[in-house]
């Protein structure tokens, strides 16, 4: 994995605009002015631009506060942002080349993140580790992510494929969380 020197880790803009774009079609104009005054910045990235994580978080964040129906606590809108994220993710051109070809292996794919995650991130490092026949311990350093985040995002990846199954989430250290991920075969 390509790691900088920065400490805080990037997106490529081309995923961030993915959660933009599917605000604005969602919520309009409006949705991307009320973005841009938290951002403090236009909501408008480059294909290769390296984002900060933390703002792509705002943006999720966001985005799931505009088509929430309610008001959602800190927990349940990391959890909410993780599985949008995964749905927009899934829409993009590595999503819909990489998601098809490992669909009926599903442990081979999130067995290797980490190289799936080169792709999209600078300065995360993800790894995995086989926890038993239908599970996978997967660990993430340098997240900038709060702990529930990917506990959406992998929980929308296994409905994505059609399993049933759960996920457990231990918070190791500052920006390290580990993902305990069991499904039902």
């Amino acid at each position: 994995m390509h790691m900088s020197r920065q400490t805080e880790p990037t997106i490529k803009g081309i995923f961030v605009m993915s959660h933009v774009n599917a605000l604005r079609r969602a919520k309009g104009a409006e949705a991307l002015a009320a973005l841009e005054t938290k951002l403090g910045r236009p909501p408008s990235f480059g294909l290769t631009e390296d984002v900060p994580v933390p703002q792509e978080v705002i943006i999720l964040e966001h985005a799931v506060d505009m088509l929430a129906e309610q008001v959602l606590e800190a927990p349940e809108r990391a959890f909410e942002a993780g599985r949008l994220h995964f749905r927009n993710f899934s829409h993009t051109p590595v999503g819909v080349m990489v998601l098809p070809f490992y669909s009926r292996d599903f442990k081979k794919l999130i067995l290797n993140v980490g190289q799936i995650a080169e792709s999209v991130f600078d300065g995360i490092a993800f790894s995995g580790e086989d926890a038993g026949p239908h599970a996978v311990r997967i660990t993430m350093n340098n997240s900038y992510y709060p702990p529930q985040h990917f506990r959406g995002f992998f929980l929308a990846w296994m409905a994505y494929g059609r399993l049933v199954g759960t996920i457990d989430v231990e918070e190791r250290a500052l920006r390290e969380h580990s993902y305990h991920i069991s499904w039902i075969p």
